[in-house]
This record gives C-alpha cells, structure tokens and sequence, in this order.
C-alpha cells in the first residue's frame, strides 16, 4: 500500500497553523501526523502499542519529533472527525476501474505473542 507520507515535508508549516492563536503549550505534533497514523492502522489492524513502536522507529530515522507513548496517540486519533474523510472519499471522481494499488508487506511484522515480554528480559525464543 503506497502511503502519502507528504506530512513529514510540510511539518513545519503544519505545526505553525495548529499552534496559531493557541493558548497554553503548543502542540508538537500536527493533527495531520495522527491522520497519517490512523491510516496505517486502519489498513493494517495495527494496535496502538505497535503505532507505538512504529513512530519510535520514525523519531529515529526523520529526527523530526520526539517518540510518544500509545496513550497519547490513542487520544488525538480518538479526536479526528473521520467524517470528512468519508466527504473526501465521496467527492472524489476517481473511477475505481482506473484504480491501481501496489502493496508490498516485505518486512513488515506485527509482534508475536510474547515477543515483547521477551525483548524486554533478553530471553532467546524457544521455538
């Protein structure tokens, strides 16, 4: 699945237009990052603390923003309207027979059951 990852180039710009006229801390993530993320896990059934690990892996590789904890995502993709989602979709004239899409799964795996317990005391899996 071919994922528009335009959020990461207009950060910035993002980031200012959210934070304008705001009070209190700003915010350090654009609202539009979180759509990115409920994408991926919509397409994949991807739970929150796996989104968890995946934007720890992205904080490395952009340097753009710090990782967050599954909490936090959890609640600003609990946020979004997916309303104007469905509007955009609807609106939009593409004819589905002109329609390609291109997905490649190499390499991307969700944990195994107890995977994590095993990361995390440096245990060899049994089998």
């Amino acid at each position: 699945m071919l994922i528009d990852t335009y959020v990461f180039e207009k950060w910035d710009k993002y980031l200012e237009v959210e934070n304008k006229g705001k009070v209190g801390r700003p915010y350090e993530y654009p609202i539009e990052f979180f759509e990115f993320l409920m994408k991926i896990r919509a397409l994949w059934n991807v739970p929150f603390r796996i989104l968890e690990s995946f934007v720890r892996i992205l904080s490395k590789i952009t340097g753009k923003f710090r990782s967050l904890t599954y909490v936090s995502i959890f609640k600003r993709i609990r946020k979004i309207d997916v309303r104007k989602f469905k509007d955009e979709i609807s609106k939009s004239n593409i004819n589905k027979e002109d329609m390609y899409i291109i997905i490649d799964l190499k390499g991307f795996k969700i944990t195994n059951r107890g995977e994590s317990i095993n990361n995390k005391y440096n245990k060899k899996r049994k089998g």
